[in-house]
């Protein structure tokens, strides 16, 4: 008996039971909810349409004279660089349910664009294939990502372009980067990275596939708006949400400290959203925190004995979708504002993960079949989360840590091959 195919096997037969409870406890998984009776209502998108609908009377894309506009997470008006809305423009003379539909089909073809993609970048193959596809469309963060619209979507097939251009192209990979920028900017802080080892000719890409995109959205909205925001609006907006929808690290410790101290948050700190107070709650996700990040820490530099000899040694596709995998992980755990939304890029990372983690090594195992059990039941809204919200927010927040633990044990290790 082969005990490498029978432990996959035994995986996908996990993330079958997985599937079947998350689809019975919390809804489809292509919805943020139990399946609807009506047609679902994409509330970020109808936002979106809304600015351009105003956009159209008052020539001016953002409305900055609304009260709360530059609150970290207030939802009132598109706050974006104008190239989405670019997109969305040419088709204001149709009703809105038809709008959503056209970029609701053009999402889901992106969706298995990017898969597709990401997996022939990794070289996937046999059992490994096997198992990525489940994972992926597993993932629950893209179907809640779906649900809004929200961009995160073609972001996640740019990064599946800069995979696809890892062993060919540093100008291609930066230009890519470059464009998921466009749609929103913290995508540029994926670069970091490259930026410390050098990789100068990934920068000339990213500066050309910025300016390329923003220019081509000026085609349908005027390269004033572009100015506008980035000179005008981007530099006022900021602060760290205490919402729950706030995954980010800093926004988890915002929360613990006013536990801690007792001091009652502003609206302005939750977005219009309560802190948990159950003693119990509160506890149990400082204890989540802590033993995640000690215990993670723990195994991975105690297995971890990467050298410069080693890192230079391996191939440089294998380098580049590390450093890509590394700027994604870093910049949704550290950045102050990080929605939940944004945890559908951790698709690239987690797909990674599932092509080099070794059979052999059972902590990178334990951490990876963590990561897919929290990110395929634990992104719902239902009932559960609205008793407990503050421990889904928890486990959410440690979910990148995970997966960079994963990676940084299988980065002192050769190639990864699927197993007969």
């Amino acid at each position: 008996m082969n005990l490498k195919r029978t432990a996959y096997r035994l995986l996908l037969l996990v993330l079958g039971a997985v599937a079947a409870i998350s689809a019975f406890q919390m809804g489809s998984p292509f919805f943020a909810r139990q399946l609807p009776r009506e047609a679902p209502k994409f509330y970020d998108f109808r936002l979106w349409h809304g600015s351009l609908v105003r956009y159209e009377k008052l020539q001016t894309l953002y409305t900055t004279n609304q009260k709360g506009y530059f609150l970290a997470g207030s939802r009132v008006g598109y706050k974006y660089p104008p190239t989405y809305a670019s997109l969305i423009r040419p088709f204001m003379g149709k009703p809105i349910p038809v709008i959503e539909r056209y970029f609701l089909i053009a999402n889901l073809i992106a969706i298995l664009a990017a898969g597709a993609g990401l997996m022939v970048a990794l070289g996937l193959r046999g059992d490994r294939l096997l198992l990525a596809i489940p994972v992926f469309v597993l993932w629950r963060p893209t179907w809640e990502t779906l649900s809004d619209l929200q961009m995160e979507v073609p972001i996640l097939l740019c990064l599946a372009i800069a995979a696809l251009f890892a062993a060919r192209s540093r100008v291609g990979v930066g230009a890519a980067l470059g464009v998921a920028g466009a749609f929103k900017v913290y995508p540029w802080v994926f670069a970091a990275p490259f930026l410390l080892a050098r990789r100068w000719k990934l920068f000339l890409g990213l500066c050309l596939g910025a300016i390329v995109t923003i220019g081509l959205s000026g085609l349908s909205i005027p390269l004033r708006n572009a100015y506008e925001f980035f000179f005008q609006v981007m530099p006022k907006l900021g602060g760290v949400s205490l919402s729950y929808e706030n995954v980010s690290l800093p926004a988890t410790i915002g929360r613990i400290v006013i536990w801690l101290t007792g001091r009652r948050p502003s609206a302005e700190d939750l977005d219009g959203m309560h802190l948990e107070q159950d003693s119990m709650t509160k506890w149990i996700s400082f204890g989540i925190v802590a033993a995640v990040l000690g215990t993670i820490a723990f195994f991975t530099f105690r297995r971890t004995r990467t050298s410069r000899a080693v890192w230079n040694a391996l191939p440089e596709r294998r380098r580049v979708i590390l450093m890509l995998c590394a700027g994604v992980l870093g910049t949704l755990a550290l950045i102050p504002t990080s929605w939940l939304s944004y945890q559908c890029l951790l698709a690239m990372p987690l797909l990674v993960s599932v092509a080099w983690v070794r059979p052999s090594d059972r902590v990178s195992v334990v951490l990876l079949l963590g990561a897919i059990t929290i990110g395929s039941v634990l992104y719902s809204y239902g009932v559960t989360f609205d008793r407990h919200p503050a421990a889904f927010s928890t486990f959410r927040t440690v979910l990148p840590y995970l997966l960079a633990s994963v990676l940084a044990r299988s980065s002192d290790s050769g190639p990864v091959t699927s197993p007969a």
